[in-house]
């Protein structure tokens, strides 16, 4: 995603028309169509306006982050790429192998001592 589709996707999860960030940032609402489009881009100070107006980090801005979006909301935060948080079964998935194993080993081990003190050990 280009720098003008992440602008473009930030600014609609606020809610703001190109307009109204055109008067927000003290610039024409052509020069917010030229960032979206990807013609032309916002200078740094412009940068720093725009993610402290959409409330995403430059980092979201420039492609090395993720947008995390809530409908009821609006824009919650920025992960970094590539940085997944788990899932709940994820983060309990070694946790429930280590006991599976563990029942099964004592399993075998009550089974192998009863059938050893029945002196037929197969």
């Amino acid at each position: 995603m280009s720098f003008g589709e992440r602008l473009a996707t930030a600014r609609k999860a606020k809610g703001i028309s190109q307009e109204e960030l055109a008067d927000l940032l003290d610039v024409s609402r052509q020069t917010i169509y030229k960032w979206e489009s990807g013609i032309t881009s916002p200078d740094v100070e412009k940068t720093q306006e725009l993610s402290r107006v959409l409330e995403v980090s430059a980092s979201y801005l420039f492609g090395e982050a993720s947008l995390i979006v809530k409908p009821e909301t609006g824009v919650l935060a920025t992960a970094k790429e590539g940085e997944k948080k788990p899932s709940i079964y994820k983060r309990f998935e070694g946790v429930l192998a280590a006991v599976l194993t563990l029942v099964i080993v004592v399993t075998f081990i009550l089974f192998a001592a009863a059938d050893n003190w029945a002196g037929a050990w197969i």
